[in-house]
């Protein structure tokens, strides 16, 4: 890749005078990480170019890099894929407190990062407090996806509901979490239209099926709808009926007695 590149688009006459506008647009175009990487690589001028355009991060490894080492290196960051924890916290082999808090990264993203848009993170602790914190901060925040996360309960959700005004996608998946407010979904504005994907299929309590309903029947471009055990089949008739558009719907298991007349 790095030798294809260069022979394409470098000479010694040329490599100087190449307009860096240009170059950026080209390198935006790439879409592999390794291959951005190797563009990286090439030489100064092209270690820029990257870097500038790079809107992109994905980090495997929270303890690999912090983040007053990867804003100076990627200034126009607009979403951020970070993993904490290793693989087999899932089987509650990590002790408590162990670390991979999101918070100290929300701070730094605060004032280096404050037109970030998707946030999705994976085996981190996140807080109540760091989800108000992140609603708070990012006035343009779009996605965020929570997966084998801990820390946090449905207030954190209530605050992101009712701060993220352009929330595109609310994506909870497989964690730890206390849903001890069923009613977190009303925190959603009635103004509020823009979600394209919601999943909630991990929570055990009920959740206020009103809520669902209105929301669904706002949100024109909601395509992902992932609901948990306690909406009934009639109640899942209705939001089919609501929201035609869906592309995939994910449901509990549902069971009902068979009787002969």
């Amino acid at each position: 890749m790095k030798e294809s590149l260069e022979s394409n688009f470098m000479n010694r006459r040329g490599s100087s005078c190449f307009p860096d506008e240009v170059l950026e647009r080209v390198i935006r175009m790439l879409k592999s990480r390794k291959d951005r990487s190797s563009v990286s690589l090439v030489c100064k001028k092209w270690y820029n170019a990257e870097r500038w355009s790079r809107r992109n991060v994905f980090i495997g490894n929270c303890y690999f890099v912090s983040p007053e080492i990867l804003t100076p290196r990627f200034p126009n960051i607009r979403s951020v894929t970070l993993k904490g924890k290793p693989r087999f916290f899932d089987f509650n082999l990590v002790p408590a407190n162990w670390g991979a808090d999101i918070h100290f990264w929300l701070v730094v993203f605060a004032e280096k990062y404050p037109f970030l848009k998707e946030l999705r993170l994976k085996r981190m602790t996140v807080t109540d407090e760091s989800l108000k914190f992140l609603a708070r901060s990012f006035p343009n925040f779009k996605a965020i996806s929570l997966q084998n996360c801990d820390g946090f309960s449905t207030d954190g959700l209530a605050a992101i509901a009712a701060d993220c005004k352009n929330l595109t996608e609310l994506d909870i998946q497989e964690n730890v979490i206390d849903d001890k407010n069923d009613n977190w979904l009303t925190y959603f504005p009635e103004s509020f239209t823009s979600l394209e994907v919601l999943n909630f299929s991990i929570f055990h309590n009920d959740v206020n099926f009103d809520a669902i309903e209105k929301l669904v029947t706002r949100c024109k471009s909601l395509k992902t709808l992932k609901l948990n055990k306690s909406i009934a089949l009639e109640q899942l008739q209705r939001l089919l009926f609501r929201a035609p558009q869906l592309c995939e719907l994910g449901t509990d298991s549902f069971s009902q007695e068979l009787t002969t007349q």
